[in-house]
Protein backbone atom coordinates (compact mmCIF):
# COMPACT_ATOMS: atom_id res chain seq x y z
CA UNK A 1 0.00 0.00 0.00
CA UNK A 2 1.20 3.57 -0.98
CA UNK A 3 2.11 5.76 2.34
CA UNK A 4 3.04 9.38 2.78
CA UNK A 5 7.12 9.57 3.33
CA UNK A 6 6.36 12.44 5.90
CA UNK A 7 4.33 9.66 8.69
CA UNK A 8 4.36 6.03 6.97
CA UNK A 9 1.33 5.02 9.26
CA UNK A 10 -1.37 7.96 8.14
CA UNK A 11 -3.17 5.77 5.26
CA UNK A 12 -3.98 3.21 7.68
CA UNK A 13 -5.22 5.48 10.50
CA UNK A 14 -7.73 7.38 8.59
CA UNK A 15 -11.12 5.85 8.42
CA UNK A 16 -12.45 7.56 5.16
CA UNK A 17 -10.21 5.47 3.46
CA UNK A 18 -12.16 2.58 3.78
CA UNK A 19 -15.01 4.32 1.49
CA UNK A 20 -13.23 4.00 -1.64
CA UNK A 21 -13.14 -0.17 -1.15
CA UNK A 22 -15.87 -1.85 -2.66
CA UNK A 23 -17.45 -4.04 0.16
CA UNK A 24 -20.67 -4.65 -1.17
CA UNK A 25 -23.15 -6.98 0.69
CA UNK A 26 -25.52 -9.44 -0.46
CA UNK A 27 -27.65 -11.16 1.65
CA UNK A 28 -28.78 -14.27 1.28
CA UNK A 29 -25.89 -16.05 -0.33
CA UNK A 30 -27.41 -18.10 -1.45
CA UNK A 31 -30.38 -17.50 -1.83
CA UNK A 32 -33.56 -18.97 -3.12
CA UNK A 33 -36.07 -16.39 -3.83
CA UNK A 34 -35.32 -12.75 -2.68
CA UNK A 35 -31.55 -11.17 -2.37
CA UNK A 36 -30.65 -7.44 -0.94
CA UNK A 37 -27.98 -6.09 -2.34
CA UNK A 38 -26.06 -3.02 -0.02
CA UNK A 39 -24.27 -0.78 -1.82
CA UNK A 40 -21.32 1.36 -0.17
CA UNK A 41 -20.74 3.86 -2.91
CA UNK A 42 -23.48 7.16 -2.96
CA UNK A 43 -26.95 6.90 -3.20
CA UNK A 44 -27.44 7.05 -7.23
CA UNK A 45 -24.22 6.03 -7.94
CA UNK A 46 -25.43 3.34 -10.05
CA UNK A 47 -28.48 3.47 -11.77
CA UNK A 48 -28.65 0.17 -13.30
CA UNK A 49 -28.69 -3.11 -12.40
CA UNK A 50 -28.26 -6.17 -14.82
CA UNK A 51 -28.24 -9.82 -13.97
CA UNK A 52 -26.20 -12.23 -16.32
CA UNK A 53 -26.09 -16.12 -15.94
CA UNK A 54 -22.74 -18.13 -16.04
CA UNK A 55 -23.30 -18.05 -19.86
CA UNK A 56 -23.55 -14.40 -20.74
CA UNK A 57 -27.43 -14.19 -20.81
CA UNK A 58 -29.22 -11.31 -19.86
CA UNK A 59 -31.93 -12.81 -16.98
CA UNK A 60 -32.84 -9.20 -15.43
CA UNK A 61 -32.65 -5.89 -16.11
CA UNK A 62 -34.02 -3.09 -13.95
CA UNK A 63 -33.32 0.75 -12.98
CA UNK A 64 -32.31 1.39 -9.43
CA UNK A 65 -32.18 4.38 -7.13
CA UNK A 66 -31.16 3.15 -4.09
CA UNK A 67 -28.42 2.08 -1.85
CA UNK A 68 -30.32 -0.58 -0.73
CA UNK A 69 -31.96 -3.05 -3.34
CA UNK A 70 -33.58 -5.85 -3.44
CA UNK A 71 -34.15 -8.55 -6.23
CA UNK A 72 -36.46 -11.23 -6.50
CA UNK A 73 -34.65 -14.09 -8.56
CA UNK A 74 -36.82 -16.72 -7.73
CA UNK A 75 -37.81 -17.29 -11.51
CA UNK A 76 -34.07 -18.11 -11.79
CA UNK A 77 -32.57 -21.38 -12.35
CA UNK A 78 -29.94 -23.15 -9.83
CA UNK A 79 -26.61 -21.29 -10.65
CA UNK A 80 -24.49 -18.93 -10.34
CA UNK A 81 -25.00 -15.09 -11.63
CA UNK A 82 -23.54 -12.31 -12.19
CA UNK A 83 -24.89 -9.23 -11.09
CA UNK A 84 -23.89 -5.79 -12.59
CA UNK A 85 -24.67 -2.33 -11.30
CA UNK A 86 -23.67 0.26 -14.11
CA UNK A 87 -23.86 4.04 -13.58
CA UNK A 88 -22.05 7.56 -15.47
CA UNK A 89 -18.91 7.03 -13.49
CA UNK A 90 -18.47 3.28 -14.68
CA UNK A 91 -20.03 -0.36 -13.26
CA UNK A 92 -19.39 -2.26 -10.66
CA UNK A 93 -19.96 -6.32 -11.18
CA UNK A 94 -20.52 -8.81 -8.37
CA UNK A 95 -21.30 -12.41 -8.65
CA UNK A 96 -24.62 -14.29 -6.15
CA UNK A 97 -25.68 -18.19 -6.41
CA UNK A 98 -29.44 -19.02 -6.96
CA UNK A 99 -29.90 -22.16 -5.06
Amino acid sequence: SLKSNADPGTADRRPEKQVSDKKTLIYPNPASSDITVWLPESPGQYTDLKIFNSHGSLMLQRDISDQLVTVNISHLAAGSYYMIFAGAEGSYTTTFIKK
